[in-house]
């Protein structure tokens, strides 16, 4: 069997959800007589080389990358205002990766081919037209909800009104796009729900991001831990620290003081610890997040 992914990002380094979910389907999808390529956007933001890649990585797949700029741009944003179009969405079309995966495309027969996000979608007109792969949609949440949540919690008007804005053109281009591949997966039962609320009628079934621990690791262990790793430069990790620490943390450490609560994740600032305590631990970015968990298990939210 012939495979194709594409992602947003390379999976390697393993430093936040995304790579770790991905990378675990990689090593899920492995078998006798199966080929997997990965063409993969290369972000400013997330930047990683292939020439940096261990041997082990490279045994799941053969990977491919396009650099991309995603930032966000004042202007861009501003004359985006004019059009019906997703910003969020147009940030991530590449002209050269569009013309790699022709190429891709004309140069192998692929089976499947999976597309790693809501974000990828806008390709598979590109996919359909060089191909008769099925596509198979890997959901990593409801877009649009992430951004109406931003919109609540924001409390400039002006940036609220443009959340809003943001969250209405993604929720019209995920309801427009929910039967585009030939199945969908998503990460969560209640995710599968609301799609299906939002008219998905294609084969489809939920399926939560898998992480492979050893529980026979020798190396350090703390028993009574809870742990968060996310990326810090995504502002609903953020929020969601904030409200566990407030809303659950509060009572569970007055209640077990000898629990101890670690917050890890790449792009952490200090000023982001708006809680001190000896029992909570600000780690910051961790080198090895499945050691990381390791170490912390056997409790994580």
């Amino acid at each position: 069997m012939k495979i194709l992914m594409l992602t947003k990002k390379l999976p390697y380094p393993v430093i936040d959800g995304e790579c770790l979910v991905i990378m675990n389907e990689l090593k899920a999808l492995q078998g006798e007589g199966t080929s997997i390529d990965v063409l993969a956007l290369n972000t400013q933001k997330h930047y990683s080389a292939l020439s940096e890649f261990p041997l082990e990585v490279n045994k799941l797949a053969h990977f491919y990358d396009v650099p991309i700029d995603t930032s966000i741009r004042a202007w861009d944003a501003m004359l985006n205002l004019f059009s019906n179009k997703s910003y969020n969405i147009q940030r991530f079309w590449s002209d050269a990766f569009a013309n790699k995966l022709k190429q891709l495309l004309n140069e192998n027969a692929y089976d499947i081919i999976f597309l790693q996000g809501l974000y990828l979608v806008q390709y598979a007109d590109i996919i359909k037209a060089n191909s008769r792969a099925k596509l198979v949609m890997r959901s990593h949440n409801v877009e649009h909800e992430i951004w109406q949540r931003l919109a609540v919690e924001e409390k400039s008007f002006f940036k609220k009104g443009y959340l809003n804005l943001l969250a209405e053109r993604m929720k019209r281009y995920e309801e427009s796009n929910i039967n585009t591949c030939d199945a969908m997966i998503a990460i969560t039962e209640k995710d599968l729900a609301k799609f299906k609320q939002m008219g998905l009628v294609k084969p489809s079934a939920a399926i939560s991001g898998c992480i492979e621990l050893n529980p026979a690791s020798t190396g350090k262990r703390e028993i009574r831990s809870v742990f968060f790793l996310g990326s810090f430069d995504w502002t609903p990790n953020i929020q969601g620290v904030y409200w566990f620490i407030e809303n659950v943390w509060s009572g569970l450490s007055q209640e077990f003081p000898d629990w101890q609560l670690y917050i890890a994740g790449r792009n952490f600032k200090q000023e982001m610890a708006i809680s001190q305590g000896e029992c909570i631990h600000w780690v910051g970015e961790v080198k090895d997040a499945v050691g990381f968990m390791e170490e912390k298990m056997p409790y994580c939210f």
